[in-house]
């Protein structure tokens, strides 16, 4: 198992990129603008990409620069530009209708990575791995599907709704890279 085997600059790595891929989730959380929602989930698709490159590269798995570049190119610049032309012909800037206002969802996303920490923390404590990056890569798998799913719930716009659906799967793909 990778994360069992790591030195202190991979671990270091993966860290730092996990969390910047979470604080952009927050981007989109705590924005009511569309184009806000695209640029963040772009850059939290190359995030992405470039954690399974080094995945790739610090465990041995040559496989990965291929999911990598797949990554890049899909998620990161031909699904935003697709939705950014929907965007433009839809001619729509931002949120008109929220159930909850940014600053709220921002509270709530704080709630869910708190919650999120918890079970991760108590998942690694029954596998032994409390000293390794596990725990912050449950966390932020965790937090990023619940922010997903908030996204989901709170938001009326078909397009963010597809956003956070994405940003849903980016949680998942993540944890399945660590």
């Amino acid at each position: 198992m990778l994360i069992q085997h790591l030195d202190p600059l991979a671990s270091s790595l993966f860290s730092l990129l996990a969390i910047a891929s979470l604080l952009l989730s927050f981007v989109m959380l705590g924005s009511r603008w569309l184009r806000n929602y695209l640029y963040a989930f772009a850059a939290e698709s190359w995030i992405i990409a470039a954690l399974s490159a080094a995945v790739g590269y610090y465990g041995n798995y040559p496989e990965l620069y291929l999911i990598a570049i797949l990554t890049l190119l899909f998620r990161g610049l031909l699904l935003p530009y697709l939705i950014w032309r929907i965007i433009r012909r839809l001619n729509v800037g931002s949120e008109i209708h929220v159930i909850l206002q940014p600053s709220t969802s921002l509270v709530v996303g704080a709630f869910f990575v708190m919650f999120a920490f918890s079970v991760s923390f108590r998942v690694a404590t029954a596998f032994h791995l409390e000293l390794t990056v596990a725990v912050l890569a449950l966390t932020v798998m965790l937090s990023m599907k619940l922010i997903g799913f908030l996204m989901l719930a709170v938001r009326h716009e078909a397009i963010s709704q597809i956003l956070g659906l994405l940003v849903l799967e980016n949680g998942i793909f993540l944890g399945s890279q660590i």
